[in-house]
Order: C-alpha cells, then sequence, then structure tokens
C-alpha cells in the first residue's frame, strides 16, 4: 500500500481554526503595539524639532521659533515649523517655497493628538526657551496621544527650564 503525503482536510481544518484563533487574540495586540509606537514616533519628532530650534539659536547667536502649522492655529496635531524670524512668512513655512528661514517643517500627524497650553516656542540666543523662562513658569509639556486605540499612556514631551527637553511616559490618554 502506498502511503500518501500531505495534510487531510479534517487536520487542515484544524490548523485553520487554531490560526485563526491565535488572530483573535494577537490582532488587539498589534493594533495597540503599532499605536504606541505612531504615537511615539511622533513625541520622538516633535523632541527633535525643538532641540534643531535649540541648537540652531545657539549656533546662530539669534530667535529661533518653533510654531505650529497654521497661520493662527494652535493646534499642534496639524505639524510644526522651526524658523528664524519672526515674521508674516511663517505662514509661507507650510506651502512649499524657497524661504531659507524655515529649517524644518514637519507633516499633520494622522491618528495622534497632542494637546499643549503652548502656542509658540522661541529660543534665544543662549538656548533658553521664552514659553519656560518665566521664574514663575512650571515646565510646559505636549501630551501625544494616540486617537486609533484606547487607554493607551501618553508620550510627553517636556520643556525644561534650561531650554532642553525629556521625552518620559504620561498617564492613560482620555
Amino acid at each position: 500500500m502506498k502511503q500518501h503525503q500531505g495534510f487531510s482536510l479534517v487536520e487542515l481544518l484544524i490548523i485553520l481554526v487554531i490560526l485563526g484563533i491565535t488572530a483573535s487574540i494577537a490582532l488587539p495586540r498589534f493594533q495597540a503595539w503599532a499605536a504606541q509606537s505612531q504615537q511615539r514616533a511622533v513625541a520622538l519628532q516633535l523632541q527633535s524639532g525643538i532641540s534643531v530650534a535649540r541648537q540652531e539659536a545657539i549656533k546662530r547667536r539669534a530667535e529661533v521659533w518653533v510654531k505650529p502649522n497654521g497661520s493662527t492655529s494652535a493646534d499642534w496635531s496639524n505639524g510644526f515649523f522651526v524658523a528664524t524670524s519672526d515674521s508674516t512668512s511663517f505662514a509661507d513655512c507650510t506651502a512649499a517655497s524657497a524661504d531659507t528661514s524655515c529649517l524644518f517643517v514637519s507633516e499633520a500627524f494622522s491618528d495622534v493628538t497632542i494637546t499643549a497650553a503652548v502656542n509658540e516656542i522661541v529660543y534665544g540666543a543662549n538656548g533658553r526657551s521664552d514659553v519656560a523662562s518665566d521664574a514663575s513658569s512650571t515646565n510646559d509639556s505636549f501630551e501625544v496621544c494616540a486617537s486609533t486605540v484606547s487607554g493607551l499612556n501618553s508620550s510627553d514631551v517636556t520643556l525644561k527650564l534650561s531650554g532642553g527637553t525629556e521625552l518620559s511616559t504620561g498617564d492613560a490618554c482620555s
């Protein structure tokens, strides 16, 4: 009698059922992991942009601004830009322009919200931010939350009084 190699239909169905159960358990965890990774990447990009502004202010010995995209917007979820002068050309930083005062422009962030009381950050030649240099001011921070998955902790970018930044895990996103 010749033996046949391969799987029977019953064995194949059992494997498919096991794969389906495993996938249904793993999918929500994968979605949470992907949302957390995207949230952290946005927080790192924000921290990096703020650090670039500080370094450029020290290097150029001039003010450098970090503002949310949009001429009148205070919504950091629309992205942000770093520019070297406070002028009406800030609106041009979000458009494709040859304005050399625009040092960095980020894209809008999808599926992520950024909550902050800060409308703009201005770094002076000494590397300290105008936002956090007031002695009565506490450390200002940006709370970055994924909007697609609930229950994740935020990624917080905090502006220190010295002008530097710190990335930390915050409280649960609302």
